[in-house]
């Protein structure tokens, strides 16, 4: 028989870098038509000092990573953000919990007179919840939405990826390619423009490979699909 002994090497790898490949890699095509990429920043050095700024805590590249640490003193979470205006947009970013159980990544509204803490999904202690701000009350303070928070599988020391979907009222978490959350605000989001990507911890979490995407160009039908899907996956109606 002629048929050869042995695989080409490039198809006796492919098992192997299978493995190799980590199982929350979400492909770019799992996104609605008419999806448009806005920021691709790898949080590394060449992003951290042109377009991030320190709220609170300590921000640093540390082997190339974007390393968040608290500083107790303070009483307040590390926090930074990155100025990009978007109404209504899909965030992504991986993430690692170092000495941390708790982070965050949404968005913010902030202006020199003005701030308002408008959307963060929540990984806390090992349950993904969502917050939305006070729309534009007198107090930034965020308040959660949506179902209680729902046990999620993220071991320290490991990375993880989140996403946040936002359009009008209604929300979108998941996290390693399972959607956790789905849910409507409470408090104003439709129409209200974020204009600073917020990344949080506790403690100390590392952030890297933060992509943003508009939803500008989704069809509203499209959309509805994708919320009714997500409901449905996260155990909703």
């Amino acid at each position: 028989m002629n048929s050869p002994r042995f695989l080409p090497l490039s198809l006796s790898l492919l098992p192997i870098l299978a493995l190799a490949i980590p199982a929350f890699v979400k492909a770019d095509d799992d996104l609605p038509e008419g999806a448009k990429l806005l920021v691709e920043d790898p949080l590394d050095e060449s992003t951290f000092k042109p377009f991030w700024v320190k709220a609170k805590g300590k921000f640093a590249i540390e082997d190339g990573i974007f390393t968040a640490r608290e500083i107790p003193e303070e009483k307040h979470h590390a926090g930074a953000g990155r100025i990009q205006p978007i109404m209504d947009g899909i965030l992504d970013v991986e993430f690692r919990f170092v000495e941390s159980e708790q982070l965050q990544f949404g968005f913010d509204y902030t202006t020199d007179e003005k701030k308002d803490h408008l959307l963060r999904a929540v990984i806390d202690k090992g349950t993904v919840s969502a917050r939305a701000g006070s729309g534009w009350g007198p107090t930034t303070k965020m308040k959660p939405f949506g179902p209680k928070p729902v046990k999620v599988e993220v071991p320290a020391g490991e990375w993880h990826q989140g996403r946040i979907e936002f359009r009008g009222q209604e929300v979108i978490i998941s996290v390693n390619g399972e959607t956790y959350f789905a849910a409507a605000a409470e408090t104003p989001l439709a129409g209200v423009e974020k204009n600073r990507i917020a990344l949080t911890a506790r403690g100390v979490a590392q952030f890297r490979n933060l992509k943003l995407w508009s939803l500008e160009g989704v069809s509203d039908a499209d959309w509805g699909k994708r919320f009714r899907k997500a409901q449905r996956a996260a155990g909703g109606s």
